[in-house]
């Protein structure tokens, strides 16, 4: 049952998943505490990012996050539920296969040699290569068009970064979770990712 939520989830997310995913990752940041984040703050939330739930199914899915540990109880009395911020995007859509999410490690490493958990978009400029695209040597998009597609939903946001020129791990993971549910083929999803960045 709790897949096929997930399932749904990700259908409902397909053709804006990517600018969803790292808005979402984002706000939720914002409003978590501890690292945690509430259960009406998730319900919220995911109103705010067009991702529509009857409260019947809202409460299903949070009974499924709590049957399978990704929520927990806060406080004693366990009064209210929360959500560690760093589970919320792979309980609600799943995890990223073991093989993609391998090159998208790979590709942060190279991008954050001293292990930060940061990368300057500078360096992601230097590193990234439009042109060895797919969509590019198709002539499907332009170089603009693949640029726009990755620096646009991943720009820092002034006065809420590390620095207000890197973004985190978890924004660039979330990125490539929503390149993941766009893209079926595990075999196109890596070809990209490492034409992309050259691993």
């Amino acid at each position: 049952i709790f897949s096929s939520v997930q399932g749904m989830l990700r259908n409902r997310l397909k053709g804006r998943s990517s600018q969803t995913l790292v808005g979402l990752g984002r706000h939720l940041k914002r409003c978590s505490s501890n690292g945690l984040v509430e259960k009406i703050q998730l319900q919220h939330s995911l109103r705010s990012f067009h991702i529509s739930l009857t409260p019947e199914d809202f409460d299903q899915l949070w009974t499924l996050l709590l049957e399978e540990h990704i929520a927990v109880p806060l406080g004693e009395g366990h009064d209210k539920e929360g959500m560690w911020l760093d589970r919320i995007i792979s309980g609600l859509v799943g995890d990223m296969k073991e093989n993609r999410k391998a090159v998208v490690i790979k590709v942060f490493q190279k991008l954050d040699p001293t292990k930060s958990g940061y990368v300057s978009i500078v360096d992601m400029y230097k590193y990234f290569s439009p042109h060895a695209h797919p969509d590019v040597l198709s002539q499907k998009k332009t170089v603009e068009e693949v640029l726009h597609g990755v620096f646009g939903y991943l720009q820092p946001l002034p006065g809420q970064r590390y620095d207000n020129d890197s973004i985190s791990y978890a924004d660039f993971e979330h990125y490539y979770d929503g390149v993941s549910i766009d893209t079926s083929s595990d075999r196109e999803f890596i070809t990209i990712t490492r034409q992309c960045w050259s691993v």
